[in-house]
Protein backbone atom coordinates (compact mmCIF):
# COMPACT_ATOMS: atom_id res chain seq x y z
CA UNK A 1 0.00 0.00 0.00
CA UNK A 2 1.48 3.34 -0.90
CA UNK A 3 1.92 6.23 2.05
CA UNK A 4 -0.22 9.12 2.13
CA UNK A 5 1.10 11.76 -0.23
CA UNK A 6 3.30 8.89 -2.22
CA UNK A 7 3.16 9.95 -6.59
CA UNK A 8 3.55 7.73 -9.35
CA UNK A 9 7.50 7.92 -9.81
CA UNK A 10 6.70 8.62 -13.98
CA UNK A 11 5.05 11.73 -12.94
CA UNK A 12 7.91 12.83 -10.68
CA UNK A 13 10.50 12.55 -13.36
CA UNK A 14 8.65 12.57 -16.26
CA UNK A 15 7.17 16.34 -16.45
CA UNK A 16 11.33 17.60 -16.18
CA UNK A 17 12.64 14.85 -18.87
CA UNK A 18 13.20 16.42 -21.82
CA UNK A 19 10.85 13.13 -24.21
CA UNK A 20 13.68 10.56 -25.23
CA UNK A 21 14.11 10.68 -29.33
CA UNK A 22 11.77 8.26 -31.02
CA UNK A 23 14.38 5.75 -31.78
CA UNK A 24 15.73 5.93 -27.93
CA UNK A 25 12.58 5.35 -26.84
CA UNK A 26 12.01 2.56 -29.29
CA UNK A 27 15.04 0.83 -28.73
CA UNK A 28 14.42 0.82 -25.07
CA UNK A 29 11.02 -0.55 -25.71
CA UNK A 30 12.35 -3.46 -27.43
CA UNK A 31 14.89 -3.93 -25.11
CA UNK A 32 12.42 -4.68 -22.36
CA UNK A 33 10.07 -6.31 -24.40
CA UNK A 34 10.92 -9.98 -23.14
CA UNK A 35 10.64 -8.52 -19.52
CA UNK A 36 6.92 -7.29 -20.31
CA UNK A 37 6.49 -11.06 -21.58
CA UNK A 38 7.16 -12.14 -18.04
CA UNK A 39 4.91 -10.44 -16.66
CA UNK A 40 1.46 -11.84 -15.07
CA UNK A 41 -1.68 -10.17 -14.61
CA UNK A 42 -0.78 -9.79 -10.81
CA UNK A 43 2.35 -8.37 -11.45
CA UNK A 44 0.88 -5.90 -14.09
CA UNK A 45 -0.96 -4.72 -11.27
CA UNK A 46 1.54 -4.63 -8.80
CA UNK A 47 3.99 -2.51 -11.43
CA UNK A 48 0.87 0.07 -12.05
CA UNK A 49 0.78 0.70 -8.89
CA UNK A 50 4.37 1.59 -8.03
CA UNK A 51 4.78 4.82 -6.52
CA UNK A 52 7.85 6.85 -4.45
CA UNK A 53 7.13 7.32 -1.19
CA UNK A 54 6.99 10.93 0.45
CA UNK A 55 10.85 11.22 1.49
CA UNK A 56 12.09 9.98 -2.08
CA UNK A 57 9.17 12.60 -3.78
CA UNK A 58 10.58 14.93 -2.19
CA UNK A 59 14.30 14.41 -2.93
CA UNK A 60 13.55 13.87 -6.59
CA UNK A 61 11.47 16.91 -6.63
CA UNK A 62 15.03 18.90 -5.16
CA UNK A 63 16.63 17.96 -8.05
CA UNK A 64 14.29 18.38 -10.36
CA UNK A 65 13.95 22.59 -8.92
CA UNK A 66 17.83 22.48 -9.11
CA UNK A 67 18.41 20.88 -12.32
CA UNK A 68 15.93 23.17 -13.63
CA UNK A 69 17.45 26.07 -12.11
CA UNK A 70 20.81 24.91 -13.52
CA UNK A 71 22.11 24.30 -10.00
CA UNK A 72 22.89 20.79 -10.02
CA UNK A 73 26.33 19.77 -9.01
CA UNK A 74 28.55 17.14 -10.97
CA UNK A 75 27.17 14.71 -8.84
CA UNK A 76 24.05 15.40 -8.29
CA UNK A 77 23.92 15.71 -12.17
CA UNK A 78 25.10 11.95 -12.76
CA UNK A 79 22.29 10.59 -9.55
CA UNK A 80 19.48 12.70 -11.76
CA UNK A 81 20.45 11.73 -14.84
CA UNK A 82 20.14 7.74 -13.62
CA UNK A 83 16.70 9.19 -11.94
CA UNK A 84 15.70 10.30 -14.96
CA UNK A 85 16.69 6.58 -16.95
CA UNK A 86 14.96 4.72 -14.53
CA UNK A 87 11.98 6.67 -14.78
CA UNK A 88 11.75 6.35 -18.50
CA UNK A 89 12.28 2.06 -17.70
CA UNK A 90 9.65 2.18 -15.29
CA UNK A 91 7.50 4.16 -17.69
CA UNK A 92 7.90 1.62 -20.30
CA UNK A 93 7.19 -1.14 -18.02
CA UNK A 94 4.22 0.48 -16.98
CA UNK A 95 2.83 0.43 -20.48
CA UNK A 96 3.99 -2.78 -21.09
CA UNK A 97 1.59 -4.07 -17.92
CA UNK A 98 -1.17 -1.67 -18.73
CA UNK A 99 -1.41 -3.19 -21.73
CA UNK A 100 -1.25 -6.76 -20.70
CA UNK A 101 -4.10 -5.94 -18.41
CA UNK A 102 -6.71 -4.00 -20.71
CA UNK A 103 -5.59 -7.65 -22.76
CA UNK A 104 -6.78 -9.95 -19.97
CA UNK A 105 -9.66 -7.75 -17.99
CA UNK A 106 -10.96 -5.88 -20.81
CA UNK A 107 -11.01 -1.85 -20.68
CA UNK A 108 -12.70 -1.43 -17.60
CA UNK A 109 -10.32 -3.87 -15.58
Amino acid sequence: MPKPHSRDIESLIMPTNPVLPKRQRLVLDRLLDPVGDCLTPRSARALVKLQADSDLQEYIEGLAKKSTAGHLAAEEQSEYAALVAAGTVISILKSKARILLAKTTGPRG
